[in-house]
């Protein structure tokens, strides 16, 4: 890769893990740092580095097919918990070790420039057919509530997320605002949209990038070079067709200081597609409402008791990357 190819591009990070994936205190100097939420740290993970780059597959295997499968799960938990149950979507996930100049986890996003984080990236799922959720799932190959390796990139002051997921069959945009950060910004909107761009199969390699500009408060999403997918006023829902969780709220725009970037291994199991009902309650507490009506129509599940093997069910994903970068445009 060319990393600064383009007129006006400076690269400020790059990684094509030609020395291996340094994260934490490996005795060298830490490019990435795990993800640890209090006394929650998911590692449901094994990482190793080659010719081809980075491969990061879960911990368990398959009793019959002997594929990779995740292992860590989640209880359900309310909101107030230590550890709340929906913090089971997060299997494993490391992002850069960089801070912003307002001490928070992430790299500056200054106004009149435009950051950019890239990667060429490849994943799939695993045993996502022997889901227990019967017609409540279409595909189960493609399905990213089931298992998907994903790209993340997030703010933990706003809590906007902006990502993708790859199933065995598709490429979906994550857009997203977690209702973490109420206390400091009111009763915003907090919702998670998921929006398939492109078609893939599980070998497939991607250029993925999003970009974020500041100054007219857009993200964008990029394919093999290509846009796809752009959303203005940050902050605000999108068209409820494309909506997987709503946590209710009022409409509020909101701009980014600063942009945490990784990638991690997820489910998303509370999680409803095309309006029908969520597949698992993670929470065990009414804090969703109904994709399709919105506030205050409760969502439904096809398991209200988050039973462990509707949360294991032998499942697993796979995520591959050869490069990573963050870029100011």
């Amino acid at each position: 890769m060319d990393k600064d190819s383009k007129a006006g591009t400076k690269t400020v990070w790059f990684d094509d893990f030609a020395t291996g994936f340094h994260i934490g205190a490996d005795g060298r100097a830490a490019q990435w740092k795990p993800l640890e939420a209090g006394a929650f740290r998911p590692a449901d993970a094994i990482i190793t580095t080659g010719d081809d780059g980075l491969t990061v597959i879960p911990k368990g295997i398959h009793p019959q097919s002997g594929e990779p499968a995740f292992t860590q799960t989640r209880a359900p938990a309310p909101p107030d918990a230590e550890i709340p149950g929906v913090l089971d979507h997060v299997k494993w996930f490391a992002s850069v070790d960089r801070r912003s100049s307002g001490g928070l986890p992430g790299f500056d996003t200054p106004s009149g420039k435009t950051i950019h984080v890239e990667t060429l990236m490849s994943g799939r799922t695993y045993g996502t057919e022997g889901h227990p959720f019967g017609d409540a799932v279409g595909d189960p190959l493609n399905d990213i509530r089931l298992a998907a390796p994903a790209m993340f990139n997030l703010d933990q002051e706003s809590n906007i997320v902006f990502g993708f997921f790859l199933t065995n069959r598709g490429i979906f945009a994550a857009y997203e605002r977690a209702p973490f950060a109420r206390a400091s910004f009111g009763h915003y909107a907090a919702f998670s949209f998921g929006l398939q761009v492109g078609a893939r199969a599980p070998d497939d390699w991607h250029r993925l990038a999003i970009s974020y500009d500041r100054a007219s408060n857009t993200a964008r999403w990029f394919v093999d070079g290509k846009l796809a997918l752009e959303i203005d006023r940050v902050g605000r829902r999108l068209d409820r067709r494309h909506m997987i969780i709503d946590v209710g709220g009022e409409e509020q725009e909101v701009r980014l200081n600063q942009l945490q970037c990784g990638f991690g291994l997820y489910t998303l199991l509370d999680g409803s597609l095309d309006g029908g009902p969520g597949l698992v309650d993670l929470y065990g507490y009414p804090m969703f409402f109904d994709t399709a009506r919105g506030e205050p129509h409760r969502q439904d599940y096809v398991d209200r008791d988050s039973r462990p093997t509707s949360r294991l069910f032998g499942q697993g994903a796979e995520l591959k990357s050869r490069w990573h970068s963050v870029s100011y445009r």
